[in-house]
């Protein structure tokens, strides 16, 4: 307990005969035990009251220790136990059997088979039958050969040859119909006599004749159609005008209208919804390009189809083909 002040000894422990206690004289310090000091001034007076407790310390800060990580110990080995005895009880009485239930309906007939004939087998030839054993009779007796000598080949000469005979001419048949031969080339044409230019007549002085009627338009003649339609012979080299919701204008195969090589036929489609222009069982290839089939012309849209360059051939062009 040394270097304890006094008042602040443990309570029950009081100071002991043989504990150091210091004393300053002046400038030196001295260590008297408690007993000599005790032998200086009498007897030691009671131990003072226990002082107040002082404030206790802050805690110290809580420091978790790592987790340990232990190997993980062996797998046990698995039991197993032994297979109980197999049950021996009587088997029970088989049940009655049931009835037959209704024949199902008959499957389709799968398709013939397609195997090939296999070779055919060797001819079997079975033994032959053991020779009859019947007796045989006795032989008759033999008649005489004839032999008779040969007689000679004849040689007569041969008979002279008869005279031809020529039968009468017979009547002239009558005259068979007259043939109708087939018209000749036409000979080539003579060659051009001169032109020999007569004198100007006399400017005649009549009156003037009435004016002739017009000539006939050289447009195309329309054929409108509110319908689908398909082209006929008289839409060659003319314009079909369609107007009709979602139509179809079909071009027929030659084999049923045999338009011309070079026949064209312009199609306008005057309706909001677009034209189908169908190909039947010819060719309608799309101008510029290697696309064929049927084609599609926009509202507003005008076409010119052009049989060309066979007569199952066909060229489409114009403004709102697709």
């Amino acid at each position: 307990m040394a270097n304890e002040k006094i008042s602040q000894l443990p309570s029950g422990n009081p100071a002991q005969p043989t504990d150091l206690i210091p004393v300053a004289r002046g400038a030196a310090n001295y260590s008297l035990t408690a007993q000599a000091i005790a032998a200086l001034g009498g007897a030691m007076g009671p131990t003072g009251p226990t002082g107040v407790s002082g404030p206790t310390g802050p805690t110290g800060a809580s420091v978790t220790g790592p987790t340990g990580v232990g190997a993980t110990g062996p797998t046990g080995p698995s039991g197993t136990g032994p297979t109980g005895p197999t049950g021996s009880g009587a088997t029970g009485p088989t049940g009655s059997t049931g009835s037959n239930g209704p024949t199902g309906p008959a499957g389709v007939t799968g398709p013939t088979g397609a195997g090939t004939t296999g070779p055919t087998g060797p001819s079997g030839t079975g033994p032959t039958g053991p020779t009859g054993a019947g007796a045989t009779g006795p032989t008759g007796a033999t008649g005489p050969s004839g032999n008779g000598p040969t007689g000679p080949t004849g040689s007569g000469a041969t008979g002279p040859t008869g005279p031809s005979g020529t039968g009468p001419t017979g009547p002239t048949g009558s005259t068979g119909p007259t043939g109708t031969g087939t018209t000749g080339a036409t000979g080539p044409t003579g060659p051009t006599g001169a032109s020999i230019t007569g004198p100007t007549g006399a400017t005649g002085s009549g009156a003037t004749g009435p004016t002739g009627p017009s000539g006939a338009s050289s447009g195309l003649t329309q054929n409108s159609k509110t319908t689908s339609y398909t082209l006929v012979i008289g839409d060659a080299n003319n314009l079909v005008s369609m107007n009709g919701s979602s139509l179809t204008l079909t071009i027929p195969a030659n084999a049923s209208v045999a338009f011309p090589i070079g026949t064209m036929v312009t199609i306008t489609n005057n309706n909001a919804s677009s034209l189908t222009i169908a190909i039947t069982s010819d060719t309608l290839t799309l101008a510029g390009t290697t696309t064929t089939g049927s084609r599609t012309l926009a509202q507003n849209g005008a076409a010119t189809l052009l049989k060309d360059p066979i007569s199952t051939s066909w060229k489409i062009i114009g403004a709102g083909v697709t």
